[in-house]
């Protein structure tokens, strides 16, 4: 009977993965298609960009799914983060792949909420600061912003400071299995997401 399991699990595996292959090609193709319909200037100029960011030392320090996240913020927004990394570089070694996906996915709402805060300022400010001790993990982004947030009612369904927006980023993250702290201090918006070490 274990046998017969076991051939099953194989079987359901292999069609999971070829399912994952075509979805990976599916999309690969779409961004392919969309990379060519770019101009060839701000093909160029994005080239030029991409390699600029991976050159920087600070970026460079992140942890890959981080530094992936970051390069495509500052690309996409066309902004700049400081960056203040402490993390050593097997610092996220022992998490699963389902945990640095929740992590990563958690760091890609706040990322987007604190640019698009910070861009009605007149000098945006947006930081990334990552350190760590004994126990923990932690992923601080802060913002400079002049919107009036109820601390309290952050991550409620439908709350959000900006208009047009559903507020369902930060309810959502809600979801994730990382401990959150908010703080305001002085017009200046700090998130940090805290992680537990394995």
């Amino acid at each position: 009977m274990a046998v017969i399991l076991f051939i099953c699990f194989l079987i359901i595996s292999y069609y999971q993965s070829q399912k994952l292959i075509k979805i990976a090609n599916a999309k690969i193709k779409e961004l392919t298609e969309n990379y060519e319909k770019i101009p060839a200037n701000t093909k160029n100029k994005t080239k030029k960009q991409i390699k600029n960011l991976l050159n920087d030392e600070k970026i460079n320090s992140l942890p890959n799914g981080i530094k992936g996240l970051v390069i495509a913020k500052i690309i996409n927004f066309d902004c700049s983060i400081k960056i203040d990394n402490k993390l050593s570089n097997t610092s996220f070694s022992k998490y699963s792949i389902a945990q640095l996906n929740e992590l990563i996915n958690s760091l890609n709402d706040i990322l987007d909420n604190a640019i698009e805060a910070s861009n009605n300022m007149t000098n945006p400010l947006v930081t990334l600061s990552l350190y760590e001790d004994n126990k923990h993990i932690f992923i601080c982004v802060g913002n400079n912003f002049n919107n009036i947030i109820d601390i309290n009612k952050l991550g409620d369904k439908y709350y959000s400071t900006k208009q047009n927006h559903s507020g369902l980023g930060l309810f959502f993250l809600n979801r994730h299995n990382i401990k959150k702290h908010i703080d305001i201090t002085n017009n200046f918006f700090s998130f940090t997401l805290e992680l537990k070490k394995p």
